[in-house]
């Protein structure tokens, strides 16, 4: 084999491994749910690995001190903000499959 043909081979598994890797991160960002905490105890919201919304739990106990004025803002920013880790994580998680030690 020459010496061309067997790096083409090379890049082509580096590649087909690459390809592993970045399915399997994919994978694992998938299966995360990230949570945020709603100001002033009044629960928490939860979003999947891509920013859409699971779930919203008030704190009923909590929520007898607000009104829907107040609620609102303090639910929206915390939706915001699990939205931004959810994307944060899951870039992270696809950064790191994406880095590769390859040999000189």
């Amino acid at each position: 084999m020459s010496e061309r043909m067997r790096r083409l081979v090379m890049l082509v598994d580096e590649m087909e491994e690459s390809i592993v890797r970045a399915r399997q991160a994919a994978e694992t960002a998938a299966e995360h749910s990230y949570s945020m905490e709603i100001a002033d105890d009044l629960g928490t919201v939860v979003v999947d690995s891509s920013g859409r919304l699971v779930s919203i739990e008030l704190d009923q106990e909590n929520l007898r001190y607000t009104n829907a004025e107040a609620l609102g803002p303090r639910l929206l920013e915390a939706v915001l903000a699990a939205e931004r880790g959810a994307e944060r994580a899951s870039r992270q998680i696809l950064e790191s499959a994406g880095r590769t030690t390859r040999p000189n």
